[in-house]
């Protein structure tokens, strides 16, 4: 089926740009007659059914991530059409917010719930003009977009919760480098200052090597050699001849 309905979207996308659009079906079975703008509604409606079927194959066989995307098209195909059941839509559009959460992809949920949210705002303006209905009706309708707008205001529970948790991780992640980079720095530093004052050493030695010449001697060393030699002489015994 999988095959099958790839197979349709296909053909359809190829016959998509041509004009005039095909015949309906029920004009080859039927002895009626449809414009060319009523066969271009009837194929476009068609193409958007296709691409919902194929997204719910897709779901079957556990590919994600081209459902997800076969969904959005025919969501978005559906608003574009004017052609939808509003408490439907806007309760699969809040759903498919829900995968996009488990992809870390905020700004694609957020999107998808603010269009449910808009969507079942506008069902429950026009449901508040039109009281008038009859009872039964009435109730049935109220209850269902009451529900709506409950599954839609839980998805947004999750999304912000999910989003909390994301801020949370990020800053233990950006506390800790924090912490870590200015003790790395500091060591870094150090050995810097270290290497280049042994480097200044050998520098200043080298010429001095080179000519020839042993290296000066530090003054407190020549005093130290002085006394050695001073207290060297006291101490030295002399010899008297015997006669």
């Amino acid at each position: 089926s999988k095959q099958w309905y790839q197979r349709r979207v296909a053909i359809t996308a190829g016959v998509h740009s041509k004009e005039p659009p095909p015949h309906a079906i029920d004009e080859v079975f039927m002895d009626e007659e449809f414009s060319s703008e009523e066969r271009n509604v009837m194929f476009e409606k068609l193409y958007t059914n296709t691409l919902f079927y194929l997204a719910q194959v897709y779901g079957v066989n556990g590919d994600n991530k081209q459902a997800a995307a076969h969904c959005h098209i025919t969501l978005q195909r559906q608003l574009e059409s004017d052609d939808f059941d509003p408490l439907d839509w806007s309760l699969n559009c809040a759903t498919l917010s829900q995968y996009y959460l488990t992809l870390g992809n905020y700004r694609s949920a957020r999107h998808t719930l603010s269009s449910a949210s808009s969507v079942i705002s506008t069902v429950e303006e026009a449901g508040s003009d039109g009281e008038e209905e009859g009872e039964g009706e009435g109730e049935s309708k109220k209850e269902k977009i009451k529900k709506t707008r409950a599954d839609i205001e839980r998805c947004w529970v999750k999304y912000c919760v999910n989003l909390m948790k994301e801020s949370v991780t990020n800053k233990e992640e950006s506390d800790v480098s924090d912490k870590v980079n200015p003790i790395t720095e500091v060591k870094n530093t150090f050995d810097e200052e270290e290497k280049e004052a042994a480097e200044k050493t050998e520098e200043e030695a080298k010429p001095d090597l080179e000519q020839g010449n042993p290296p000066e001697k530090d003054d407190g060393q020549e005093e130290k050699q002085e006394s050695d030699d001073e207290e060297k002489k006291k101490k030295k015994v002399p010899t008297a001849t015997l006669r």
